[in-house]
């Protein structure tokens, strides 16, 4: 005869994580007159440093026997730890990025990383239940609007876009670190002629995930976006305040 046993462990964390950044635009060259739209560049980096945030562990253990139909019997409570209290440090985590545009076209790029193979959890008998790795990630980017902005049809004053990046993920399984790719691509709407810059986005990506090397799986996923973003102008009449009626 044997019994089963059930482990259920929760780790909460809880402490407020601060990064810094820095940011530089300018021009590529002069401009000629008001019409002309050169190049402008913008320069990102964020910073957030290793931190010692507080941790609270709580772990039960227990037995149970389980029938020929598949009922569940408890049976006895082997442990239990209510709220015991720790450290854990999460590593360091930076990213940079650049961003070109001229009004009509927008180019961006960014790459950010932290190894999580620094992680340490400082609480009694806890222990990270996964090997761990480096998570870097890659992204590029492009949204093209024809008429950059200006007044004229409605397939004119569209934004179209289309993205593409590529994961690390921190997770490693067998000895393989997970890795996933994917592409976006999406538009956006005016929601009226030229007295809003109200607008409705829509997106999709497509990607995949993890390998099939090992015996392991590989995941194949299609996500949708929709949004709405309302932003107030000065030629709404909505936002227009009135003396007389």
């Amino acid at each position: 005869n044997y019994v089963n046993t059930r482990v259920a462990s929760t780790l909460i964390l809880f402490d407020p994580v601060f990064d810094i950044g820095l940011m530089w635009q300018g021009e590529t060259r002069k401009r000629l007159n008001e019409d002309d739209r050169p190049w402008r560049y913008v320069v990102g980096a964020t910073l957030e440093l290793p931190t010692r945030i507080n941790a609270r562990r709580t772990e039960m253990v227990n037995s149970y026997s389980r029938s020929v139909f598949g009922v569940e019997t408890f049976l006895d409570t082997i442990s239990y730890q209510e709220s015991v209290r720790g450290n854990v440090l999460l590593p360091l985590l930076w990213g940079a990025g650049v961003s070109f545009t001229n009004g009509k076209w927008q180019i961006s790029g960014e790459l950010r990383q932290r190894d999580w193979s620094n992680t340490r959890i400082e609480l009694p008998d806890a222990s990270l239940p996964e090997e761990v790795g480096r998570s870097r990630t890659y992204a590029l980017g492009a949204s093209w609007n024809p008429l950059g902005g200006r007044g004229g049809k409605l397939l004119g004053r569209m934004t179209y876009r289309m993205g593409v990046r590529y994961l690390e993920d921190y997770l490693v399984v067998q000895g393989e670190q997970l890795k996933e790719i994917g592409m976006s691509f999406g538009t956006s709407i005016p929601v009226l002629a030229m007295s809003t810059r109200s607008r409705i986005n829509f997106g999709a990506e497509l990607g995949r995930r993890g390998t099939r090397n090992n015996n392991a799986i590989e995941e194949r996923f299609v996500n949708v976006f929709l949004g709405f973003s309302i932003t107030p102008d000065l030629r709404e009449r909505w936002f227009k305040k009135r003396r007389i009626e």
